[in-house]
C-alpha cells in the first residue's frame, strides 16, 4: 500500500505508517486521516484516489470515520454492519471496489492556543476480518505519528478547499450522464432536490480533495448494482 492522494506534508508518514500497517494486518487494501472542522469533515490524505472517494461517500450519507470522529470513539465494521446503520451508500461503494472492512480510530491532537483538532485514522480492508484481533496495535501504529503529521497542517488549508468545491473537471462533458444519474440518485437517498444534492457532492468532493466527476461516476455506478 503506496500513498498517493493527499497533502505532501503527510505522504511520507503515510508511505511509512501504511508499511508497518501490512506488517500487522496484511490484507489492509487503503488508508486515510480525516479531521473536523467546524462539525465538518475533510480528508487529511489518503492512500489513493479510491480511497478518498469512499471517504466522500461518507460525507455525503454517513459512515464509520465520520462516526468515530465526532464521538471520539473507536468503530470497527463490515459491510453488513454498515448496511445495518443505513450506511448504504458506503456500503454498496465498498462493495464495488474490494473493500469489505474498517477500521476507524480516533485521534486528538493539542494545537495552540490549549485548543485541540479531532478526527481519525480510517483502515479499510480487503476481508471482512482484516483487522480482528489487531485493534490494540493497529490504534497504537496509528497514533504513535498521527499527532506530529496532524500539528503539522493548517485547517485554513482544508477550508480552501471549499472555495473551488463548483469547479469541474475541464471538460465537464466527460461526466455529464453520470452526473445527472448520481444527482438524481443522491436526490432519492438523502431526501432532498437535485439542486440539494449537487451542492452536497460538490463539497463533500472537495472536502475529500478529489474532483466532482469521479465521485459522481462512483455514484451513478452503484445504480447498476442495485
Amino acid at each position: 500500500m503506496e500513498a498517493r492522494h493527499g497533502t505532501t506534508v503527510t505522504m511520507a508518514e503515510l508511505d511509512a505508517v501504511g508499511r508497518r500497517i501490512e506488517q500487522s494486518a496484511p490484507h489492509v487494501v487503503g488508508l486515510s486521516v480525516t479531521l473536523l472542522d467546524q462539525g465538518r469533515a475533510f480528508t487529511l490524505a489518503a492512500s489513493d484516489q479510491q480511497v478518498a472517494l469512499l471517504d466522500v461517500l461518507q460525507y455525503l450519507a454517513g459512515g464509520p470515520c465520520v462516526r468515530a470522529a465526532r464521538q471520539q470513539a473507536e468503530v470497527s465494521m463490515n459491510r453488513a454492519g454498515m448496511h445495518q446503520e443505513g450506511w448504504h451508500l458506503l456500503a454498496s461503494g465498498m462493495a464495488g471496489t474490494g473493500v469489505a472492512s474498517t477500521l476507524s480510530i480516533p485521534l486528538t491532537v493539542p494545537v495552540a492556543g490549549g485548543a485541540a483538532v479531532t478526527g481519525g485514522v480510517n483502515l479499510y480492508g480487503g476481508s471482512r476480518g482484516a483487522f480482528d484481533g489487531r485493534h490494540e496495535e493497529l490504534t497504537r501504529t496509528c497514533l504513535e505519528w498521527a499527532g506530529d503529521a496532524v500539528a503539522a497542517v493548517g485547517l485554513d488549508d482544508l477550508r480552501a478547499r471549499t472555495s473551488s468545491s463548483g469547479d469541474e473537471l475541464p471538460d465537464p462533458r466527460r461526466h455529464a450522464v453520470a452526473m445527472d444519474q448520481a444527482l438524481a440518485y443522491l436526490a432519492d437517498v438523502l431526501a432532498v432536490s437535485v439542486d440539494e444534492a449537487r451542492a452536497r457532492l460538490h463539497s463533500a468532493a472537495a472536502r475529500g480533495g478529489v474532483q466532482p466527476g469521479p465521485v459522481a461516476e462512483l455514484v451513478a455506478g452503484l445504480l447498476q448494482r442495485r
